[in-house]
């Protein structure tokens, strides 16, 4: 997903916040992190589904069946050292695969004469056509940034506060 927009939740400004998290274990940190960014990032998700192209017939020749980008689309975490977290939000491998085709669109493109069905081709390339750009990345992203910070930031809060109430009552 290298060519999706990155997004990058920076809470260094919110200094009661950073001392909330500081004061807690780094396995709690990272927990409590991943689990408030997931939570936040639950419209984007949503608005790239809900903008998301479905595809016309192809897609059920090869028996993946229709809006198969679509369907693919989903949010993955890694947690790496003290408190850093990443999510990947957009279409997930191998569905998803074709999605910057999707979203940028091709230039003119041509197929060279190949074994198999078309065997009985004469020399040369072929063009396939172009297909036109229909972004729903960057436009549900552009859409979403704001309301994903303010969703961070309360789910933050929100799970200090479960974690020490729960430290509270050890």
């Amino acid at each position: 997903m290298g060519w999706a927009p990155e997004v990058t939740i920076d809470l260094r400004g919110d200094k009661a916040l950073m001392r909330s998290l500081a004061a807690l274990s780094d396995s709690v940190e990272r927990k409590i992190t991943s689990r408030a960014v997931s939570r936040a990032l639950a419209p984007m998700v949503t608005a790239m589904k809900r903008r998301a192209p479905v595809g016309p017939t192809h897609a059920r020749k090869l028996k993946l069946g229709k809006g198969v980008l679509k369907k693919s689309i989903g949010k993955r975490v890694r947690k790496y050292g003290r408190g850093f977290v990443v999510v990947m939000v957009g279409p997930m491998y191998p569905a998803g695969a074709h999605a910057h085709l999707v979203e940028f669109g091709t230039g003119e493109r041509f197929r060279t004469r190949m074994g198999g069905r078309f065997r009985n081709d004469k020399p040369g390339k072929y063009p396939t056509g172009t297909m036109p750009a229909k972004p729903f990345v960057r436009p549900a992203y552009m859409s979403k940034r704001g309301e994903v910070m303010k969703r961070a930031h309360k789910f933050l809060w929100e799970n200090i506060r479960k974690e020490a109430a729960r430290n509270a009552n050890r």
